[in-house]
């Protein structure tokens, strides 16, 4: 499982009798309503990643969002002053930094590729693309998360040759703004991620999405 884009995102008892089911447009056009009025967004993160067999690691980081189409993934040691990788995005091009590879590689960069969380973040107009309704494998849910209430997604994908089994996305019920996430791929490889300490339009600077050269690190230009 890629720890960077392709891995973002334990399992949650949804509290159901309490709850009723919410419809699936009110949610999306929440989301989309919340990132249509933000022009950025920082919040602080956690991964953990399970194998098939059990073996857990750990994660921490902060993502960080910018319009139209600007992403920065930081992941760091637990002190969050190491950092093991970077992946920003401007919408055309992905630079991933690997500290262990000292490598840095550019691709282009294929939004479908997203996981739901970041299809939020990305575009929220995209989650209507690639998850219709009949895509939804139950009613959205009103849950709580952690004393939060919050509303869950769950979705499988459109086309079976994807990497991934099923992804669920958990957002604030009231601010829309995601709380968790987790992808379940085809290997039995689960990854979850919870966000923490958000900040809305802090005036981001746009030298956070530029990749910067970094003494003794190849680069590698896979964009043909």
């Amino acid at each position: 499982m890629r720890l960077v884009v392709n891995s973002i995102l334990v399992y949650l008892c949804a509290l159901a009798c309490a709850y009723s089911a919410v419809p699936t447009s009110k949610v999306i056009n929440g989301i989309k309503d919340r990132f249509d009025q933000l022009n950025d967004f920082h919040a602080n993160l956690e991964q953990i990643n399970v194998d098939a067999i059990g073996g857990k690691t750990v994660y921490t980081g902060e993502i960080f969002y910018k319009k139209p189409h600007n992403i920065r993934l930081v992941y760091s040691n637990k002190s969050r002053k190491i950092v093991n990788q970077i992946a920003i995005t401007d919408g055309k091009y992905l630079w991933i930094y690997t500290a262990e590879l000292k490598q840095i590689t550019r691709q282009k960069f294929d939004p479908k590729s997203l996981p739901l969380p970041l299809l939020v973040l990305g575009g929220a107009s995209q989650i209507d693309e690639k998850f219709r309704d009949k895509n939804y494998i139950k009613p959205i849910e009103r849950v709580d998360l952690n004393g939060q209430k919050a509303l869950s997604i769950i979705v499988k994908p459109k086309n079976k040759n994807l990497d991934y089994q099923e992804q669920t996305l958990w957002v604030d019920a009231v601010t829309y703004l995601p709380l968790k996430a987790e992808v379940k791929d085809t290997q039995g490889n689960i990854a979850t991620v919870t966000f923490s300490k958000p900040q809305l339009d802090t005036d981001l600077d746009d030298s956070l999405f530029i990749m910067e050269k970094i003494k003794g690190v190849q680069e590698t230009d896979m964009v043909k």
